[in-house]
């Protein structure tokens, strides 16, 4: 078992450890649609520009059952970083009456968001975190009214207020893949927030955002999730398993990002149909959460420990802090053991 734990501080409690490893050799916690806390458990708002649950396959299905479905997280973005979350998975919808956190339900506006985590940054200064705008919804269409009332295309808006929120401390994107980006000098630089964006046409245009893809590396210094549907847990673990080490040659500044907990609705446009009607024949639990308490939590030592040995060095998770392990080690810890 590794040193004493502090979640609120452990990258400077550990900087002579890690401080000098590129990004790419460290293994790093995070939460897996980390917004969604701030979805009302009633009366939430489906986002026209996501509905990818698809609402009509909603008809008939009561409202915080289906809410229930697209909770992963019961701590805000300040207790996430204070238990050792160092990665987020932040999702925008850009919609008529402004941008939001989205998991099908609309959360709290991007511009809150982003007020919280910068508050949490700028407080620790010597803890670097990842924001990862994973999804981005309509933010390539949506046009809204900025300085002088001069129209701005929402991923044009999202820039200013990541630069209006964190300014001087956004670390820029390396010139290349292969630049060795460390704690230490991002610390060092008092650039302690990494953003990556997932339109890497449009990311390209700004130097504050690092590239992001899926299933292959960017052209650059940034990050890839692998990712393949899979109707179960189980068979999602075996998929990351086996194609991490696929992408052992990467450059310093290049990371693989693996979900090790997460929904099981896939296809998301009938899953949520599907999942009510298992639940009323008796065949399965009523929410998310309740899923992860059952299913995931009791091999989740096992799986951090397999997909960082596969070559995976940012693991989120749905529901971080359900479970507490043998001498009380949290899923951070677990993931920080790793390094």
């Amino acid at each position: 078992m590794s040193r004493s734990w502090d979640g609120e501080n452990w990258m400077s409690d550990r900087a002579e450890q890690l401080g000098d490893r590129p990004l790419s050799q460290l293994r790093i916690p995070g939460t897996h649609d980390a917004g969604t806390f701030s979805i009302p458990s009633t009366g939430a708002v489906i986002a026209a520009a996501q509905d990818d649950a698809g609402t009509a396959q909603l008809a008939g299905i009561p409202e915080d059952f289906v809410i229930g479905t697209q909770l992963t997280q019961n701590a805000t973005f300040t207790e996430q970083f204070n238990a050792g979350m160092r990665y987020l998975d932040v999702r925008v919808v850009c919609e008529p009456d402004g941008m939001f956190i989205v998991h099908t339900f609309r959360g709290m506006p991007i511009a809150d968001a982003l007020t919280e985590i910068a508050a949490w940054s700028t407080a620790h200064p010597n803890e670097v975190i990842f924001l990862d705008m994973q999804k981005n919804y309509g933010c390539s269409s949506q046009m809204y009214s900025g300085a002088n009332s001069e129209p701005i295309l929402g991923n044009d808006l999202l820039t200013q207020l990541f630069d209006h929120a964190f300014g001087s401390h956004l670390a820029k994107r390396p010139e290349t893949a292969d630049s060795k980006t460390t704690l230490n000098a991002l610390v060092a630089a008092e650039t302690n927030v990494v953003p990556f964006f997932i339109d890497m046409e449009f990311a390209q245009r700004s130097d504050i955002w690092w590239l992001r893809s899926s299933n292959a590396f960017p052209p650059g210094a940034g990050m890839t999730n692998v990712w393949d549907p899979r109707t179960t847990m189980p068979e999602m673990f075996t998929f990351l398993a086996a194609h991490g080490p696929t992408y052992a040659e990467r450059g310093a500044s290049q990371l693989l990002l693996a979900s090790v907990a997460t929904s099981p609705m896939f296809p998301k446009e009938t899953g949520i149909a599907t999942w009510y009607s298992d639940w009323k024949a008796g065949h399965q639990v009523a929410t998310l959460q309740e899923f992860i308490e059952s299913t995931v939590l009791p091999d989740m030592p096992g799986m951090v420990a397999a997909l960082a040995q596969a070559g995976y060095n940012i693991l989120s998770t749905d529901y971080y802090n359900l479970g507490n392990w043998p001498d009380g080690v949290s899923f951070a810890q677990l993931v920080v053991d790793q390094n």
